[in-house]
């Protein structure tokens, strides 16, 4: 935040003749008007040091605002910096939940497309549609791909078919 101390201070004084002013037409005594005068400065002054001794540490978005950054995020961006896992390390979190056993051994059975599917559906909420956009991918192939996970899980143990796991490849 920058502040300007002599344009404030000018902008504070005309702001306290016109309230003074006012105070006196409403019958306040001079030594009201002066306590709320120094109660208002106190207030001035107090704004005045968080604005010259605090920094916003607001990262900068684009190229042309670049010299105009915080010196303290510039110098401690390292120390605010921390470092996310990557998508693929641990996409598929939920598998190492499951405690079924039948269900893991048919998910040993998908490929990681299947899986990435799977997770994309149940546990980010995409439609088949937006599945596919984010995977390159058509809604019709998506469908597919569903329909052959079903047949693995339908396989496994998950449905009235007596095939068994190795049916489902």
């Amino acid at each position: 935040m920058n502040w300007n101390n002599g344009y404030e201070k000018r902008r504070f004084e005309q702001r306290m003749k016109r309230q003074n002013a006012k105070f006196r037409k409403l019958g306040m005594t001079e030594e009201q008007i002066q306590a709320i005068h120094d109660y208002d400065l106190e207030i001035f002054l107090s704004d005045r040091r968080f604005a010259e001794h605090n920094q916003p540490l607001e990262p900068v978005v684009d190229d042309m605002e670049k010299d105009l950054q915080c010196p303290l995020l510039k110098f401690f961006s390292r120390e605010l910096t921390t470092e996310l896992e990557s998508d693929q390390e641990n996409r598929f979190w939920w598998i190492e939940e499951v405690e079924d056993e039948h269900l893991l051994r048919a998910l040993s059975y998908m490929d990681d497309l299947q899986k990435e599917i799977l997770t994309l559906i149940a546990f980010e909420n995409m439609t088949q549609t937006e599945a596919g956009k984010y995977l390159a991918k058509s809604q019709p192939a998506i469908a597919r791909c569903l329909k052959k996970i079903r047949e693995i899980l339908l396989g496994c143990g998950f449905g009235l078919t007596e095939g068994g796991c190795d049916d489902a490849k």
